[in-house]
């Protein structure tokens, strides 16, 4: 904290907000990868179980897990 020089005591200093962080960042110059909605499973919330679903399911291993 800095002293205040007129009063001898100190004072915090403002903080700043995320919008002030980012508002110093320069512009990226890259391309992101358009990622797929995955499709989500449906839950029955009665049970909490997984209900059935139709077509293909992606297993752990093609998901990159």
């Amino acid at each position: 904290m800095p002293k205040d020089k007129d009063h001898g005591t100190s004072a915090p200093v403002p903080k700043r907000t995320l919008l002030d962080v980012l508002a110093t960042f320069e512009p990226l110059d890259e391309e992101f990868p358009h990622i797929e909605d995955l499709e989500l499973d449906e839950i029955d919330l009665q049970t909490k179980e997984r209900a059935p679903r139709s077509g293909k399911r992606s297993s752990r291993s093609e998901l990159g897990d």
